[in-house]
């Protein structure tokens, strides 16, 4: 950057009334790129959209040239409601060779599209509370900026799961979702409230999917987080989803009249969870059955004399499944 033109923008910002510390940087002068955005997100967030404006459009008619410069010309001019030239120099990124610049810049137009449909869509979110006889206490009609009424919207969600609404935590995540907003926070609290239904498999599954993929470092952190503190509940669930795979298949091949199929099937499962109480007592039942139907005679022994039959084969049949496993 040419001595003169750091001179001017730091004139530019004095005038503004805002002492321009990014740019009296030492670096300004070696590395210009970096100062200038810094000075002008400074502008910007501290309610002078139009003095950042004018910063960068000097910057870049004294020959300094980044995508940067456009989107953030495009977030100041936003804020001072010209969306129609912020829209084009977003299109004009999202034409550009660079990934980055091409996703960030959907990404933002998408958000502007959403955020344009929002008087129409209050009404689907009125509809949602009214099914579940809730009233908003976070979201309102007067949000019609994306990200605050994003925030709200999460607040809501967050609300409504922990007062007992889940039904209508997950139906305003699932509306959101489906209306355009993509906070991964979204997603992490459909996890949550999955979980507070005792639906833990699935919780992980997004969290899973959320640690591998999201964007934001504070979900996939949050992701990680509750992945670790579930991990005991998500081990036992996995367990009683195998011990309800085993029992149904064993249930089948019964029904078909198969009892030695079944009963292979349960010993099978056994031998994977040999601590599985609920396997044990479905193939002692199966045993039973078998019993009956192969001798004549052992309806006629008593209650405890049958108990003590059955628990001699089992241990058999077991030692059998164990030995077979044993290298020879």
């Amino acid at each position: 950057m040419k001595p003169q033109l750091l001179r001017d923008l730091v004139r530019l910002c004095r005038e503004g009334g805002s002492e321009p510390d990014c740019l009296l940087a030492p670096e300004a002068e070696d590395d210009p790129l970096l100062p200038v955005l810094q000075q002008s997100i400074v502008l910007r967030d501290s309610g002078q959209p139009a003095l950042s404006l004018s910063l960068l459009e000097q910057a870049e008619a004294g020959g300094l040239r980044s995508g940067w410069l456009l989107d953030n010309r495009a977030r100041a001019l936003l804020l001072l409601q010209r969306r129609d030239e912020a829209k084009a120099l977003w299109h004009e990124l999202r034409d550009q060779e660079d990934q980055g610049f091409r996703v960030m810049a959907a990404q933002q137009l998408k958000q502007l599209e959403v955020e344009e449909r929002l008087p129409q869509l209050w009404p689907q979110l009125q509809t949602v509370a009214a099914q579940h006889r809730w009233a908003f206490q976070c979201l309102s009609e007067q949000h019609i900026c994306y990200a605050e009424f994003e925030f709200a919207l999460l607040e809501e969600v967050v609300l409504a799961r922990e007062q007992g609404a889940i039904d209508l935590s997950l139906d305003l995540v699932n509306l959101a979702m489906e209306l355009g907003f993509e906070s991964g926070w979204l997603q992490d609290n459909m996890a949550r409230a999955r979980l507070a239904q005792d639906n833990v498999l699935e919780a992980c599954r997004i969290w899973r999917e959320l640690e591998a993929t999201c964007d934001q470092q504070d979900v996939r952190s949050a992701a990680a987080a509750m992945l670790h503190s579930c991990r005991r509940q998500e081990q036992s669930a996995l367990a009683e989803q195998r011990e309800h795979g085993w029992i149904t298949q064993s249930e089948q091949l019964a029904e078909g009249g198969d009892l030695s199929s079944a009963i292979h099937r349960l010993v099978q499962g056994l031998v994977e969870s040999p601590d599985s109480g609920t396997l044990e007592s479905s193939l002692l039942t199966l045993l039973d059955q078998r019993r009956t139907v192969e001798d004549a005679h052992w309806n006629g022994l008593s209650p405890w004399l049958r108990r003590c039959e059955l628990n001699l084969e089992l241990n058999e049949v077991m030692l059998q499944a164990f030995e077979q496993r044993l290298p020879d």
